[in-house]
């Protein structure tokens, strides 16, 4: 019959559903490892990614599980330049296990405990590359994480140090492995091969992002900018020694335009966000909320400067002003409550004593 896990009755029995559900998750975490990141995520299209938090998955009901699948996730979302996504992936990871390891819940053994710990520090590592990549949507909740723990990493990723990006992201991303079988015959290791492509493809597309932020802090000081007086490329490493560049019909282009073309191809990205809000007309008492699968989204720019070029002028039309009062607010709640907690308990004390 039909099961909370089945509702529709499909499977046989509820280990049935069980063994479908552990197979998704752990074939999702397979194409992650193999490089198949588009894969990956459509394994978990059937699971809401990430959960509600109200119960409704099962991967919810088992720790590890649920930081696997949220660490693998986001991993496959920064491979995929899906920067936003990644970053809510991973904080809801940091934020989970917080909630499990918090000192006085033993919730969890502490082989398991020391597991998801792990995972965690991963998990913060990747959320400080997709901070300093895309500095303007990922900064608030995600960049408070960080700060707290990694300042002075975040500080030298976000001045460009392209090795500690490189260090960053061997240590805290998955051991890659080959997907075909290896020839043992030649006597040459290649255990390592698949690991270092996708270092090298991930190191290749953050060489390509390095000059974005000096463009963009650029950019957030004027309304409008002349591309004929403009500095080349705008300002940055990316922009130094840039040359001007061939466009249609043997036209000259300045170098900025290419790097305000760069920029907006770059950071123009699918966003699962805002097609979870495109999907959240209030639905009937009775139902629950839309479905919105891994891999869908709307295409945004994923920057808080959004600009047009008009003929040789580049009108920057808005400017988002990231407000961090409610982070501020929230952790000095949280400062007070913990503080007349801690005065209760030795006031208690005393009167005991």
């Amino acid at each position: 019959g039909a099961s909370a896990l089945d509702p529709s009755g499909a499977a046989p029995s509820n280990l049935h559903a069980l063994i479908g559900y552990f197979s998704l998750t752990e074939l999702s975490r397979l194409r992650c490892l193999v490089g198949d990141h588009v894969g990956a995520l459509e394994a978990l299209a059937p699971l809401t990614l990430p959960p509600r938090g109200d119960g409704s998955e099962l991967v919810e009901q088992c720790a590890l599980c649920h930081a696997n699948t949220l660490y693998h996730a986001g991993v496959c979302y920064l491979m995929l330049r899906r920067f936003e996504d990644a970053s809510s992936v991973l904080c809801d990871l940091v934020a989970l296990v917080a909630r499990l390891l918090k000192p006085g819940t033993a919730v969890l053994r502490q082989s398991t405990a020391s597991q998801v710990h792990k995972l965690s520090e991963k998990a913060l590592s990747l959320l400080a590359i997709a901070v300093a990549l895309v500095p303007g949507k990922a900064a608030g909740r995600a960049r408070q994480m960080v700060a707290e723990r990694h300042a002075d990493r975040l500080r030298r990723l976000e001045q460009g140090d392209v090795g500690c990006f490189e260090d960053v992201f061997e240590m805290a991303c998955p051991k890659f492995v080959t997907a075909g079988a290896v020839d043992y015959s030649t006597g040459v290791n290649v255990g390592q091969d698949a690991f270092r492509a996708q270092v090298q493809t991930f190191m290749d597309d953050v060489k390509q992002h390095l000059g974005f932020g000096a463009l963009r802090a650029y950019m957030r000081l004027y309304t409008s900018i002349d591309l004929s007086t403009a500095p080349p490329g705008g300002a940055g490493p990316a922009a130094a020694g840039a040359s001007a560049a061939a466009g249609p019909g043997g036209a000259v282009v300045p170098p900025m335009a290419t790097q305000l073309l760069a920029f907006k191809h770059k950071l123009t990205q699918p966003r699962k966000a805002a097609a979870v809000a495109a999907a959240a007309a209030p639905p009937a008492p009775d139902q629950p909320p839309p479905h919105v699968a891994p891999l869908e989204g709307e295409r945004a720019l994923a920057a808080d400067v959004h600009f047009f070029v008009d003929r040789r002028r580049v009108e920057i039309s808005d400017v988002e002003v990231a407000q961090r009062s409610d982070g501020a607010l929230a952790k000095s709640t949280s400062k007070l409550y913990e503080t007349i907690a801690e005065c209760q308990r030795v006031v208690d004390e005393n009167l005991r004593g």
